[in-house]
């Protein structure tokens, strides 16, 4: 069965050989990184709804929660789980992104129910929200948080199943929470095993 893994910055090229990827680590595996990527994005949507109907084993990175901040406005206006990100400098994050955290957090959990209940064959990998627990240590609220998205949810991995919260930083390349050689590597086992 063919495979895609699709995701944020995380899985853009040239991320991937600056912090170490090995060449060859994906052979076989489509990857579709866009920089920014919110989990909310049409993008994801329908490329999920693309690979599935090709009969596709789908991974999905879900984003960290904070990007495009400035959608909310739209979000809340529309009540849209997807929407047309903010292209112009919404991809970054805004400096008071914490007021939007709960909502886009409340809102990226929708977007999980709904892959689970759509696409229950979507496996769901929670790297950037790990990477924030652990780099920036952000408590998240108990809806939202790490723990909450892995009990329940049927097709959200436990990363801590294959490392521990003391070594999981030892898998990471920066701030960002980019993966380095390491992390690419329990990337791909991750997908091997799931």
């Amino acid at each position: 069965m063919k495979k895609i893994i699709i995701g944020p910055s995380h899985l853009i090229e040239r991320y991937m050989k600056k912090n170490g990827c090995p060449p060859n680590l994906f052979h076989g595996i489509e990857i579709n990184g866009v920089h920014g990527r919110p989990n909310h994005d049409v993008s994801i949507e329908a490329l999920l709804k693309k690979f599935t109907n090709l009969e596709y084993k789908i991974y999905y990175m879900i984003s960290n929660y904070d990007l495009c901040n400035k959608d909310y406005d739209k979000l809340v206006k529309t009540n849209e789980l997807f929407i047309v990100a903010n292209a112009d400098g919404g991809r970054t994050i805004s400096p008071d992104y914490k007021k939007y955290r709960d909502f886009l957090g409340q809102h990226s959990c929708k977007i999980l129910k709904y892959i689970n209940d759509t696409y229950p064959h979507v496996i769901c990998i929670p790297w950037c929200l790990l990477t924030r627990t652990l780099i920036d240590t952000t408590e998240y609220p108990t809806g939202i948080s790490y723990n909450y998205v892995c009990k329940n949810y049927n097709n959200v991995v436990d990363i801590r199943n294959y490392v521990s919260d003391e070594t999981f930083l030892n898998y990471i390349a920066d701030k960002h929470g980019h993966p380095n050689r390491n992390g690419y590597e329990l990337l791909k086992k991750i997908i091997d095993n799931e």
